[in-house]
């Protein structure tokens, strides 16, 4: 198969508040989202009930990012894959060219 959908993307932000305010006034929910395992809440912008923009402060990016995409900055970007894929399958796209940063 390989990529099923994206996941969600990531945003470098450097004050959370007014990120907040921003994509409010847009119509979309900004908060905080209970993380998987109970390892706390992060900062999230629900676009839809599948669909969200996950948060980091740039400068708690190193510290909280679980992936922590290099050459970060204000207003970078990175987004995750859902894969149902083989791990021949990924190697193929490793091959392919793009760089791929980490496979789970």
């Amino acid at each position: 198969m390989g990529i099923d959908a994206i996941d969600h993307w990531v945003l470098v932000v450097t004050d959370l508040e007014e990120t907040f305010a921003f994509y409010r006034k847009l119509g979309l929910q900004a908060g905080w989202q209970e993380r998987p395992g109970g390892r706390g809440t992060r900062p999230i912008i629900r676009i839809s009930e599948t669909q969200k923009l996950n948060l980091y402060v740039v400068d708690r990016y190193e510290i909280e990012s679980p992936t922590f995409a290099p050459r970060y900055a204000t207003g970078s970007a990175d987004f995750c894959l859902r894969w149902e894929g083989t791990v021949r399958l990924a190697n193929c796209a490793r091959a392919a060219g793009p760089d791929i940063e980490r496979l789970t």
